[in-house]
């Protein structure tokens, strides 16, 4: 059986996707797919210093997705998500957003290291790859601890991506103590661990987090995972899901999940 959803969808309403909602809906319903959800960036204060503001309007947003609801609704199931990124300052920001705001889906993400973003060199350029590995993790396990009012955490090692070497001196084993804090509070919180497909856009030749990182999260009893590809684009929408969906099934998984009002529904691999 085929990945029919997608759990990780950008637009126009992310600061760094130009994107129409609509673009992306009817490339969902091109490729086949039942479930999509949109989870727009909205990382309050983040460093000005680098030219984004991931925030957007939180009423048009609904209103665009509902409209497209709508329009779209015998031909695909749309839900509203979105991804926060994380850091403490922020966290009473969050809590209010989530009381006062229903979403479908949310996922926890960390996108900056000590107010750093590891994208742009200035984060490398007084530490070694593996430092700046280390302290992502650190900071990703921070983070996950701090705000437990997620469905999923995503890209667990995003980091990978913007290392000098990428994932070439990178596995599981060398990285063990900091990731098997991440996967066992997962497990632990019963919290999902996003499969996200990104990390083959970015030449890394396997999804987020490594296939080591998912068979280890299999072996200590996880079972809850979500998928998304992160597509910014509508080329990159389902990206690698036939391939991805193999590694799932190898490995043992047998099902992965959606969220309808933050309430999981189980669908099959």
């Amino acid at each position: 059986m085929a990945i029919i959803a997608d759990f990780h969808l950008h637009s126009i309403f992310s600061d760094d996707c130009s994107t129409p909602m609509e673009d992306m809906v009817k490339q969902s319903i091109e490729l086949g797919l039942k479930y999509i959800c949109f989870t727009d960036h909205l990382d309050y204060d983040f460093p000005k210093k680098y030219g984004n503001i991931f925030e957007f309007n939180i009423p048009n947003y609904y209103n665009e997705i509902n409209r497209l609801k709508e329009k779209y609704e015998s031909k695909i199931n749309i839900y509203t998500g979105i991804e926060l990124g994380i850091k403490e300052e922020v966290i009473e920001r969050l809590d209010t957003l989530l009381a006062f705001n229903k979403f479908d889906f949310v996922l926890n993400s960390t996108h900056l290291v000590s107010n750093f973003d590891p994208y742009y060199l200035e984060f490398w350029k007084d530490k070694t790859e593996r430092e700046g590995y280390c302290k992502y993790f650190d900071t990703y396990y921070s983070n996950i601890c701090l705000f437990p009012k997620c469905d999923a955490h995503a890209h667990l090692d995003y980091i990978v991506r913007y290392g000098a070497n990428k994932n070439k001196n990178y596995s599981y084993i060398d990285y063990k103590e900091y990731i098997d804090r991440i996967l066992d509070y997962t497990i632990a919180a019963k919290k999902m661990l996003e499969i996200n497909t990104a990390g083959f856009k970015y030449g890394l030749k396997n999804p987020h987090p490594h296939i080591d990182i998912l068979e280890a999260f299999y072996k200590k009893g996880g079972r809850l995972i979500t998928i998304g590809s992160d597509a910014h684009s509508p080329e990159h929408i389902s990206f690698k899901f036939d391939e991805t969906c193999k590694i799932l099934k190898d490995i043992g998984f047998k099902n992965y999940y959606i969220f309808a009002e933050r309430k999981p529904i189980e669908l099959e691999l």
